[in-house]
């Protein structure tokens, strides 16, 4: 039996991460300001994460789109988690998790996504927007390009059509939820609906605004191309604005890519009989947009990741400039002022301080004044120290916090939001539908409530 070189053998692996020679196709344009990637993850695990981690720093990728995460909302949250301790500053995470009930095997799930933003891109991360079926079939996030001009990163994942309508398939819990608000449409009218929608109010605010499309929509772009279920992609996408660069360089340079790759598993290994390329990356018209190069993966470190395959390309965005300078230290925190805690009779002199001070209020205050006032009185009802005085962060529930003003905030935050999203106030997405403000009601409704019930 021959011998096996680990070192080589893992030498060829990041070789393959960081360059497909083969799937990288190039053009005449020189250098591009950002770098988009999208896949199928077929389930985000922690090993997983680790080789896109690598994957993105040997790529140089400033965006990647995961779709069909399979998290719950719990499991995104610890997964960003580790994403945000690995790299402590310049990054953003944004999750769209689907609802799993309780011990529902990973397998048995379907949609999610998440959005990773590593490097100088993340600080340009303004808003946020998902679909509000909860399934993670539709996300779109919002960098800033330059004053009051943004770039929309739209990425989706298309259902395929369910034989059975009982089973527990995308398709089929996505009609579930359009079938409640009265909709006869079809789960992929409703996500091209959401894109047109989100899209046209984009490009309307700004005429230098861009926009990108990414995701596994389950359609070849050439309608005689094998491959997809659904038909009719170029015909949809021309006609709202959509074009596929990439696509036509792949014509030109007579290489195809393939971002779907159909194996059968043989003893330990595995097989592929069959390839296609259902996993796009369209730029829109508007805004002109340019590709730099761009391609797929063919790697070896992949079989086992997902039977899809990343999708990437770098791209030249009109008039965007950044500040050449270091790289700056994760911004640490001084020590906060604290109620003391570690002293039973101290800690009961405190609260009841601060409870004789919150009575002593003007009644007739409105809530922000109230607010302010309550946590002036709990910073200054603190015992002093002997170190430096420095500003205690009232809104932090840590060390004995005050349950009301605790509560106090969570209403006002709430309120807030919804006044937000009602006027379109601070860049927050305007609630225009019925729909819009049933579903966004509710998601912070649900929000306050979770965090009443973590008071005390």
């Amino acid at each position: 039996m021959r011998s096996v070189d680990p070192s080589s053998q893992l030498r060829d692996q990041i070789e393959d991460l960081t360059r497909d020679s083969f799937n990288t196709l190039t053009t005449d344009t020189k250098k591009g300001e950002i770098r988009v990637c999208s896949l199928n993850i077929n389930g985000l695990t922690d090993t997983k994460l680790g080789l896109l981690l690598n994957y993105m720093e040997l790529k140089k990728l400033d965006v990647m789109a995961l779709q069909d995460t399979r998290l719950s909302l719990s499991e995104s949250n610890r997964l960003a988690g580790l994403i945000r301790n690995r790299y402590l500053i310049n990054v953003q995470i944004r999750i769209a998790p689907v609802p799993v009930e309780r011990d529902t095997p990973r397998d048995q799930r379907v949609g999610g996504q998440m959005i990773i933003v590593i490097g100088k891109w993340a600080n340009r991360v303004i808003n946020f927007i998902k679909d509000p079926s909860l399934q993670g079939v539709v996300t779109g996030l919002f960098l800033r390009t330059g004053p009051k001009r943004h770039l929309l990163i739209i990425s989706s994942y298309w259902p395929i059509p369910a034989t059975d309508p009982t089973t527990g398939q995308l398709w089929n819990k996505v009609m579930q939820h359009i079938r409640r608000w009265g909709d006869i449409g079809t789960p992929l009218e409703y996500c091209q609906r959401f894109i047109n929608e989100h899209l046209i109010r984009h490009l309307r605010s700004n005429v230098a605004n861009t926009a990108i499309l990414v995701g596994d929509l389950n359609a070849t772009w050439n309608p005689s191309a094998k491959g997809g279920t659904h038909r009719g992609l170029q015909s949809w996408a021309e006609s709202t604005g959509w074009s596929n660069p990439l696509h036509s360089l792949s014509l030109h340079h007579s290489t195809p890519i393939f971002t779907h790759w159909i194996g059968q598993h043989i003893q330990d290994g595995v097989s592929h009989i069959g390839y296609s390329w259902i996993d796009q990356l369209l730029f829109h018209k508007h805004g002109a947009l340019k590709l730099v190069k761009g391609g797929a993966e063919s790697g070896e470190a992949w079989i086992f990741i997902s039977d899809h395959r990343p999708i990437w390309a770098e791209i030249a965005i009109p008039d965007v400039t950044f500040d050449e300078g270091p790289t700056p230290a994760p911004f640490k925190t001084s020590p906060l002022k604290r109620p003391p805690t570690h002293n039973k009779t101290m800690l009961a002199n405190y609260t009841a301080k601060v409870e004789r001070r919150v009575l002593q209020l003007p009644s007739d205050l409105d809530p922000v004044d109230k607010l302010s006032a309550i946590a002036d009185i709990s910073t200054r009802c603190c015992p002093q120290t002997k170190s430096k005085p420095s500003f205690y962060n009232s809104t932090r529930y840590r060390g004995g916090w005050s349950p009301q003003l605790l509560a106090g905030l969570a209403a006002l935050t709430a309120v807030a939001r919804m006044r937000q999203h009602a006027t379109g106030e601070n860049q927050r997405r305007r609630w225009l539908t019925s729909m819009d403000i049933a579903t966004g009601i509710k998601e912070i409704a649900d929000e306050w409530e979770k965090k009443l019930t973590k008071i005390p």
